[in-house]
């Protein structure tokens, strides 16, 4: 490839990157709010969901999926 070429393609790599990154910073933030939220409930409320507090971890991941 030539430089005008790798020069033409770079802005979209650079969106590309940046549109990941974003998505990942948007993603853990959401993590973190169900985690928090979770977290927030007694635990008689987490039982009626299912849940113990050992597993609010793994519950906001497979939720922000």
């Amino acid at each position: 490839m030539t430089t005008a070429t790798l020069a033409a393609r770079r802005p979209s790599y650079t969106l590309r990157i940046y549109e990941t990154l974003s998505a990942g910073f948007v993603k853990a933030a959401r993590i973190e709010k169900t985690r928090r939220a979770l977290s927030a409930l007694s635990d008689e409320t987490l039982r009626d969901i299912g849940l113990n507090r050992d597993e609010i971890d793994a519950a906001a991941i497979r939720a922000a999926r």
